[in-house]
């Protein structure tokens, strides 16, 4: 389910933002992959 949601939010900022869909899928992985660090960072202090 959250590959669909991130795929999702990456063809929003495609086709609303003109973001090249790789480059916006980069980003989108990326931002993904910082808060769950964050999150497992804040659950395990």
């Amino acid at each position: 389910m959250v590959v669909v949601e991130l795929l999702l939010i990456s063809w929003v900022r495609w086709k609303y933002v003109e973001t090249p869909f790789q480059s916006a899928t980069v980003q989108v992985v990326l931002g993904g992959v910082l808060v769950l660090l964050a999150g497992i960072f804040i659950g395990s202090a």
